[in-house]
């Protein structure tokens, strides 16, 4: 897990959780809690995102039984469906996050960017690593 900052009530509005697929992509898990759309811009610190990979889970409602995946009412048992692509303008990415949603953004960084750190304890030290932040 990498520490994420959000201007929303994680509580009631947006819960977003962050972690590392490798050096260049980061993830981002962003649930949207709310009847209505969230527009949402995708940001990591000393470094830029080239674009990223957007796949969403979606309901009418809290109650709901029944979901899409990736815009398909009936989705394959091995989630075949394609993600979204989505491309970062000035090294950001701008996501709408649908009502009742919960969209996982994979971020791919320009490869010109420094290779996230891998974070390891050290005494007395600040640790430095990417940080995604999400604001409306």
């Amino acid at each position: 897990m990498l520490p994420v900052t959000t201007t929303l009530d994680a509580a009631s509005e947006l819960s977003v959780y962050a972690g590392r697929i490798d050096a260049t992509t980061l993830s981002a898990l962003a649930i949207n809690k709310t009847s209505g759309w969230i527009t949402a811009t995708i940001a990591v610190e000393a470094g830029s995102i080239e674009g990223g990979l957007l796949y969403e889970v979606r309901a009418a409602s809290p109650a709901a039984q029944s979901v899409t995946y990736n815009g398909v009412s009936a989705p394959s048992d091995a989630l075949l469906e394609p993600p979204q692509s989505i491309d970062a303008v000035n090294g950001e990415l701008t996501v709408a996050l649908a009502p009742w949603s919960i969209t996982l953004v994979q971020l791919q960084l320009e490869e010109s960017a420094p290779p996230a750190p891998t974070p390891t304890p050290t005494p007395g030290a600040t640790q430095r690593v990417y940080l995604p932040t999400v604001r409306r």
